[in-house]
């Protein structure tokens, strides 16, 4: 190897770590915020009760107004969910 190419290595490898020296902070930080978040959604998972297709069936309350219009079907569509999770 010549001698400008191992300057131009070791001046990318020191530009390297010291691109990573300074901001240590900005990549720990979200990954900090990541486990944080994966932890929380897998306990709020854990403590979700199912339902299944026929309890819902059952509990959801839903009205479906169609009505016609110039361009074309004008569709109105309300749903009230009727569960108790406690």
């Amino acid at each position: 190897m010549s001698d400008k190419m191992k300057l131009l290595m070791k001046d990318m490898e020191r530009k390297t770590t010291t691109m990573f020296s300074g901001n240590k902070l900005v990549l720990i930080l979200p990954g900090i915020l990541m486990v944080v978040m994966l932890i929380g959604g897998y306990q709020f998972l854990q403590g979700s009760e199912e339902v299944t297709n026929e309890q819902l069936q059952e509990l959801v309350d839903s009205q479906v107004n169609i009505i016609e219009v110039e361009s074309g079907l004008q569709v109105e569509v309300a749903w009230d969910l009727d569960y108790d999770a406690s």
